[in-house]
């Protein structure tokens, strides 16, 4: 999964969402964005939100 992790970032994908085992247990994705790193699990909920709110600011997460 690291290596998927890594072309992410040389393509320079804004946003990551990456789900491994303890995602699937937890029904949670680990994201990633270019700008801030790891910034931890967020539900599918918690993600629609934020990105909907840095679209309407037009911002970065």
């Amino acid at each position: 999964m690291g290596k998927q992790i890594r072309n992410a970032e040389l393509e320079k994908i804004p946003v990551v969402a990456v789900v491994g085992k303890r995602e699937v247990e937890t029904q949670t994705l680990s994201i990633r964005t270019r700008q801030q790193g790891d910034i931890g699990t967020m539900n599918t909920t918690e993600l629609k939100e934020s990105l909907d709110n840095a679209i309407a600011l037009k911002a970065n997460i």
